[in-house]
């Protein structure tokens, strides 16, 4: 099952200094890691946004730094929002959605109760709970 991820995780697992792509494999060995475009759009955009803390910006970059350093598919999600285009595409495919925004998961719950959300476990570790 291919897991997708958004850039609430993605900066959630740089700034707690989680090894995001390892610990994803060591998770779901098998999986195909998904990245919209549009997230790391999204990532480009906070990493020059002058309005947010250094530290902000800095995780931003970093994490744009290590999406390029590690093999993962990007996806073109073709929606005026970046969870509405989730949600399309967890509508059409069986997915894992790494996210810790409580309304995405709901969303995305509705239509297909086949979704998994991966968790951050004590600040360390990604677990999937099921």
């Amino acid at each position: 099952m291919d897991i997708l991820i958004d850039t609430n995780f993605i900066l959630t697992c740089i700034k707690q200094r989680i090894h995001l792509f390892e610990d994803i494999k060591e998770e779901f060995p098998s999986s195909r890691i998904i990245i919209p475009q549009e997230v790391i759009d999204e990532l480009k955009l906070l990493s020059s946004k002058k309005s947010l803390k250094i530290s902000e910006r800095e995780a931003a970059k970093l994490s744009i730094d290590v999406i390029n350093k590690n093999l993962v598919f990007i996806i073109f999600l073709n929606s005026k929002t970046v969870d509405s285009g989730i949600v399309n595409y967890s509508k059409e495919h069986d997915i894992i959605l790494a996210t810790l925004d409580k309304e995405l998961q709901n969303r995305v719950k509705k239509p297909n109760k086949k979704t998994h959300f991966p968790i951050i476990r004590n600040k360390t570790r990604i677990q999937l709970v099921k």
